[in-house]
């Protein structure tokens, strides 16, 4: 039975899960844009949470033992996962996010837009043509452009369309 117990306490929460999920990433210069910033890591996609600003982009995040690499979204980033903390090659790191930091990274997202993107790419959808415009959306909008800038997005293709003097249609309003 103590050996029972003892095989249980070694197996159940001592061991530091995966790379999954929200990380702060260090204040270090080597960091550049996502110095400071919270990031969310999936096998599918990547969340940075940088003050208000929130944007969810389309890089994988693939592991492989304890080395993962982000791709897809700008050159390919790698880094070890050591315990609670992610070490990047690129000189800078990252410790996992507690409990109550996880839920200030969750109420900033949920105060944050979430539709913006959508509605930006409605109008898009229609402005564009409007204005002889050839459509290259996964260009023009690139992997994943965050809710504000989804916002100035919906709003400059509203503008275009008030310059050229078309008509605003309701997906632009």
């Amino acid at each position: 039975m103590k050996r029972l117990i003892i095989v249980l306490a070694a197996c159940g929460g001592s061991a530091a899960p995966g790379p999954y999920g929200w990380w702060n990433v260090g204040d270090e210069k080597a960091a550049e844009d996502l110095r400071g910033a919270a990031l969310k890591l999936a096998p599918d996609q990547m969340i940075v949470v940088s003050g208000k600003l929130v944007a969810t982009r389309a890089c994988p995040t693939t592991v492989t033992g304890t080395r993962l690499a982000i791709t897809g979204c700008g050159p390919r980033v790698e880094a070890t996962l050591d315990g609670d903390r992610l070490v990047f090659d690129k000189g800078f790191t990252a410790t996992r996010a507690g409990a109550a930091r996880i839920k200030e990274i969750e109420a900033t997202i949920a105060a944050s837009d979430p539709d913006a993107c959508d509605r930006a790419r409605r109008c898009y959808r229609v402005a564009w043509p409007a204005l002889g415009l050839e459509l290259r959306e996964d260009f023009d909008f690139g992997p994943g452009p965050s809710n504000d800038q989804c916002q100035q997005m919906h709003a400059t293709f509203r503008d275009k369309l008030v310059q050229a003097g078309k008509p605003v249609p309701d997906a632009c309003k």
